[in-house]
């Protein structure tokens, strides 16, 4: 009788922090996570990305909101030539962060549009 009072005791024990460690997980990751995302083709498009747009994006986020810059470039294949291929990259911030994810941004294009100009 009374281990079977014990296991009781330990099972509600046991499930009532497990429930408790489960809300405050959530109340920590409440924070919506907002992307600026660009997808092309074209490595010219990377030129001409409107930067304000990117600002314009994020504008509503609070200043410590989780954000994150994501851009693509998928090149179809050309037989006989040696190219990128794909490149994806990243950067995650805070909205507070935005200018320095910018500047990464256009730093890391720039580079990128620059050698594969290059390539053709």
């Amino acid at each position: 009788m009374k281990t079977k009072y014990i296991l009781t005791l330990i099972i509600t024990i046991v499930i009532s922090m497990t429930t408790f460690a489960q809300d405050e997980y959530i109340e920590d990751k409440g924070a919506a996570y907002r992307t600026y995302k660009l997808e092309s083709a074209d490595i010219k498009e990377f030129k001409t990305i409107d930067w304000d747009d990117v600002r314009e994006t994020f504008k509503d986020c609070k200043p410590n909101s989780p954000i994150a810059l994501k851009f693509r470039y998928k090149k179809p294949l050309q037989t006989g030539k040696a190219a990128t291929e794909a490149f994806n990259f990243k950067f995650d911030g805070k909205a507070s962060e935005i200018e320095e994810l910018i500047a990464k941004s256009k730093k890391t294009l720039g580079t990128i549009v620059k050698v594969e100009g290059q390539k053709f």
